[in-house]
């Protein structure tokens, strides 16, 4: 087996063959699904994307003043404030899986327990090149919160239908190479990415 450094040139050309023409089409970003999670917009019936004329919690204030306070990104602060006060959907910055950074997917991980199918796969792509790019990124919250919805598959399968042959070739693969690499091993639990590869 190779260490990450070692297969990065080939990796990442293979990596946008697999997953050439991935987008998010409608679905709801990490940061849509993040927030609805963490302001408990899951909790309770509400019109979405907010429901301008609720009370208490739901209330547009209440959502604008929880976002002021938030410790989220500068730009999504701006993004959800905007989407609130039109009643709109978040605009979504990145339109293409390359082009998501690092911070983002770290900042709203939570999202990744979330998302749809298709959604998990265009961020799947993003998370897997941004972390053959810096292994640093290990010590992030991002790819443990990816691998764990990817292990909840064990439960229903919806997710891996989602994955053709050529992209859970990849993954195996970019997963294989990480038991390889002793100072990703310290930041992963190499009993879970077992588990994973058999999964795909």
């Amino acid at each position: 087996m190779h260490k990450l450094s070692e297969i990065k040139p080939n990796f990442i050309q293979e990596l946008y063959d697999a997953f050439n023409g991935v987008n998010l089409k409608n679905g709801f970003t990490l940061l849509e699904e993040d927030f609805a999670d963490t302001s408990y917009l899951r909790r309770y019936p509400h019109q979405y994307p907010y429901d301008i004329d609720g009370e208490n919690c739901f209330s547009k204030q209440n959502l604008l003043d929880e976002i002021k306070n938030s410790s989220l990104l500068p730009e999504e602060k701006n993004d959800l404030t905007l989407a609130i006060e039109e009643g709109k959907r978040v605009n979504n910055q990145y339109i293409t899986w390359d082009t998501v950074p690092f911070e983002y997917l770290d900042k709203y991980a939570n999202g990744f327990y979330f998302i749809t199918p298709n959604v998990y796969v265009f961020y799947t792509a993003a998370l897997i090149k941004n972390l053959i790019l810096n292994i640093e990124y290990f010590k992030g919250v991002a790819f443990d919160k990816w691998l764990s919805r990817l292990l909840m598959e064990n439960l229903d399968h919806t997710m891996l239908i989602k994955l053709n042959n050529h992209q859970s070739s990849i993954i195996k693969k970019f997963l294989y190479t990480l038991l390889s690499d002793n100072y990703i091993l310290e930041y992963i639990d190499v009993a879970n990415i077992k588990k994973a590869i058999q999964l795909l």
